[in-house]
């Protein structure tokens, strides 16, 4: 309420006084707030400044030796208790971050001591058990009972007025001595106000003169600062990622703003991305503010977080229907293809390993002619790699030249244009010519027993789609599907292996088993995890070709 509205409303209440003495307090209270207006206050802030307006009213006819009879106690009480929030509310309100952190420690400490102080009320407790149960039953059952009702009671009126005590010391201090001082002034009058501006300017000045000095720390403070020093380190910490996460943001809102700009479509991808880097500087902002305990607008951050759950929910609604109309295209659009060459000499113990298609070709007497044919992509290009494996060769490849171009750039924003993904599938098949005499001299090596089995490593990739957890605790199950590939598939592994992995990422999968002993046929996600021993996951940050996929088949 405002000047006016308070004035009017206080004479009402007076009306049993005498009309002298309603117009001295009117006037004084006048001067009050015109006072409280000249600091730079509302007169809505200078009346709330004055106090509850029934304490006011009831102070002054005690003053003047007239009591207001109040039997509404419970009306009394709650108005105590929405007084004292108020007043709680309004210093939080002027607080930094690191006092407010404080304040709720505080708190706490002061629940876990009261807590303590349960003890010696349970061992009284127990000692009543102990009297007692000598007594028959159920007299010894109805004494404890009685017994026990008293002893939990008695903690509970301990421990609420303990706490309220405590508070009241510790946190309505100057809430108590403010209506003290009310009071004294509405007795003293004008006279008095000019006395307590300069009581509160020599306050002031031992405060600054007490502050200068050392000050001693309770345990209280003591513990309270070790935790907000933690804490803040904590936060210090999560903040170095925040940075780090906002420059990636930045750059790919960047990327969605040129995407818009080349007529991409894409608008709900757009303002989710913008909703995250708004939430990004967020966090940002409030992690430095209580770093460096600077005061929270609550009203401007209030603000910032209903327009980033407006944006979310906006942006999330509007990609998943752009999203929903994208067809993703996972057959190869690419007709072409490139073929790369070698030779191998034919020695009596020669085995090759890896998976490969024969072609027989009986002009070929001592030699073996290796043939990749893979698509023709760009300038990408593919040697033959023959590692040497055993006692023979294993087939494997190097790609080179994977580098984007504007023509690639083009066609990707074309495609995103027509709501169409092309996944490529780079495939390379191997194709191995040979005559027949070589081809029976292969096989016979490899059955032969002077090539004993062996223990074959291999690494493949996988997308981790999701993570469930498993009956068993000691094993997860993940949801993995390999680059270029549709086939998707649940999997146990331990969770000792994947106790580091996290949903949407790409891990090597390393994997052993015995060759020849274990055979794997069709060389599908299911049949490696089942045939093969899982000895390792790693992240990797490689994507697309240039993935590790070995081959787990070391022979055809």
């Amino acid at each position: 309420m405002n000047k006016e509205e308070f004035l009017n409303k206080l004479r009402k209440k007076l009306d049993i006084l005498e009309d002298k003495e309603i117009e001295d307090i009117i006037s004084e209270y006048e001067g009050y707030i015109e006072e409280k207006v000249s600091r730079g206050l509302t007169e809505e802030e200078a009346v709330k400044e004055l106090g509850d307006f029934n304490e006011i009213v009831n102070d002054l006819l005690a003053a003047y030796k007239v009591k207001q009879k109040d039997t509404n106690y419970i009306k009394k009480f709650i108005n105590k208790i929405s007084q004292g929030l108020d007043y709680i509310l309004n210093e939080l309100s002027n607080k930094s971050g690191k006092d407010i952190l404080k304040f709720v420690i505080e708190i706490a400490l002061i629940i876990l001591i009261i807590c303590i102080f349960k003890i010696p009320f349970l061992i009284v407790k127990d000692l009543g058990w102990n009297i007692f149960t000598s007594l028959s039953s159920p007299i010894s059952n109805i004494f404890y009972g009685i017994w026990s009702f008293i002893i939990e009671l008695s903690y509970f009126i301990m421990a609420i007025v303990l706490f309220i005590k405590i508070i009241e010391k510790r946190y309505f201090k100057n809430f108590s001595e403010k209506i003290v001082a009310e009071i004294d002034e509405e007795k003293e009058g004008k006279k008095e106000e000019k006395v307590k501006i300069k009581n509160e300017k020599k306050t002031e000045i031992g405060k600054e003169t007490k502050e200068k000095s050392p000050k001693k720390l309770g345990i209280v403070e003591i513990i309270t600062n070790i935790c907000i020093l933690f804490i803040k380190f904590i936060v210090l910490m999560i903040l170095i990622g925040v940075i780090f996460y906002l420059v990636g943001m930045t750059f790919a809102l960047g990327l969605g703003i040129y995407l818009l700009i080349k007529g991409v479509p894409y608008f709900g991808i757009f303002i989710l991305l913008l909703a995250l880097v708004l939430s990004g500087v967020l966090l940002l902002q409030l992690g430095i503010y209580f770093v460096f305990n600077k005061k929270i607008k609550a009203s401007h951050t209030l603000i910032e977080v209903i327009i980033i759950v407006i944006l979310s929910g906006f942006g999330l609604a509007l990609s998943t229907v752009e999203i929903a109309e994208t067809e993703i295209i996972y057959d190869s659009m690419i007709k072409e293809t490139k073929t790369v060459s070698g030779e191998i000499k034919v020695d009596d113990n020669l085995v090759l390993y890896g998976k490969y298609n024969i072609i027989i070709d009986e002009s070929l007497t001592d030699t073996i002619r290796v043939e990749y044919v893979y698509p023709d992509i760009n300038d990408i290009e593919v040697e033959i790699n023959l590692e040497h494996y055993n006692n023979g060769y294993y087939l494997d490849y190097t790609v080179s030249n994977l580098n984007w171009n504007k023509e690639i750039w083009n066609k990707v924003i074309d495609n995103l244009k027509a709501k169409k993904i092309y996944v490529d599938n780079f495939e390379i098949e191997k194709n191995v010519y040979m005559s027949t005499l070589t081809k029976e001299k292969l096989e016979s090596n490899k059955s032969s027993q002077n090539n004993p089995s062996v223990l074959y490593e291999f690494t493949q990739t996988y997308h981790v789609a999701n993570i469930e957890e498993s009956n068993d605790y000691n094993y997860l199950y993940l949801t993995v599907r390999q680059f270029q590939f549709e086939e998707i598939a649940t999997v146990k592994v331990l969770r000792s292996l994947a106790s580091e992995v996290k949903e949407d990422e790409n891990y090597e999968f390393t994997f052993q088993y015995e060759y020849p002993k274990v055979e794997l046929t069709e060389g599908t996600i299911e049949e490696i995890f089942e045939k093969c021993h899982l000895i390792s996951i790693e992240y990797t940050d490689k994507t697309g070709v240039i993935q590790t996929q070995e081959s787990p088949v070391p022979e055809n």
